[in-house]
């Protein structure tokens, strides 16, 4: 790498001039240079831990010794296109894109590269499909096929329940301690919400019975911690992982005979429950701690079917009332 760490590929101001080839581990430099950044602008550990996994899979999938910048446009949609082979989703192929797409960005920003692939090529479009969500019948469903009466019982209630009527990210309900469950108000405190972001979240009412059963039968534990993961003989391993959590969902939904509803489906699922029952789309995406409505009316807008099913036969009604 010259001198002045920075990966010459290509040279904007003087196109006839050859452009200089980069290695694979002058692109992992800039790759780290990247997540530092990244950490230093206080970016959540999961988002550097996203980009840093997005962006070495493409640098492991290049095989030449070195890349000249011309070539980089093409070896990106060579990667993308790869990856469409093997029957990844759209929404997979195209989070790849916006990976790259970012840290190419900020490389030219920051005049660590002289040429910029990400305005040369197309960006991946994703077919408008419903997200899968867990429903109401679903969720009772689950909650009832837990019979018993051990402390991760009573762990799974809550979790269960919490995921549902509060629309929590998985990072966030196993980032909960003690302290955020206010049952006086009805609320949760989420600390550290995407983008570092704080917010206090609505929860049902029954969160109260469910956070009393669990707090008095779990096992002593000297942490802020709200949802602990077991050992697997009755005591207590440590804090809850999102890993911890996908695994508990997986067990459920086996038990009660149900495809596997991933932490997002819940989230999902509180979203267009209460969208479909009228609730207001700004207080909807606040609770979700999105950046804005756009994002809430983008995502769930187009699956609001019962709303606009009660909008239409109530106008119908109207309708056909002056034409009598």
């Amino acid at each position: 790498m010259p001198q002045n760490n920075r990966a010459t590929l290509g040279d904007t101001a003087n196109p006839k001039r050859k452009a200089r080839n980069v290695t694979p581990e002058q692109l992992h430099s800039l790759l780290r240079r990247f997540l530092t950044a990244k950490e230093a602008a206080n970016r959540a550990a999961t988002t550097v831990s996203w980009y840093d996994a997005q962006i070495s899979a493409f640098l492991l999938w290049i095989e030449a010794p070195e890349v000249a910048s011309d070539e980089l446009p093409a070896l990106i949609d060579g990667y993308l296109a790869s990856q469409r082979k093997r029957g990844l989703r759209p929404s997979t192929v195209a989070a790849s894109y916006r990976a790259l797409s970012a840290w190419l960005n900020w490389c030219s920003r920051r005049k660590l590269i002289d040429r910029n692939p990400i305005p040369e090529l197309d960006k991946p479009s994703v077919p408008k499909e419903q997200a899968q969500h867990v429903t109401l019948a679903e969720c009772t469903r689950l909650l009832e096929s837990i019979t018993g009466n051990e402390w991760t019982d009573a762990r799974d209630r809550l979790i269960l329940t919490l995921l549902f009527w509060s629309g929590l990210r998985a990072a966030e309900m196993t980032g909960l301690y003690v302290t955020d469950v206010d049952t006086r108000a009805g609320t949760i405190l989420v600390r550290h919400g995407k983008g570092q972001k704080a917010r206090v979240v609505p929860t049902a009412p029954t969160v109260g019975a469910l956070l009393l059963d669990y707090l008095y039968s779990r096992p002593a534990w000297s942490g802020p911690e709200l949802l602990l993961s077991s050992d697997g003989t009755g005591g207590v391993r440590g804090p809850l992982t999102r890993d911890g959590l996908r695994q508990i969902l997986r067990r459920l939904c086996k038990r009660a005979q149900v495809p596997y509803l991933h932490p997002h489906a819940w989230r999902h699922g509180f979203a267009m429950i209460f969208l479909n029952e009228g609730a207001n789309l700004s207080a909807v995406s606040a609770m979700m701690g999105h950046s804005s409505t756009s994002v809430t009316q983008s995502v769930y807008a187009s699956w609001q079917t019962r709303g606009l099913l009660r909008e239409y036969g109530e106008t119908l009604s109207r309708i056909q009332g002056h034409t009598k």
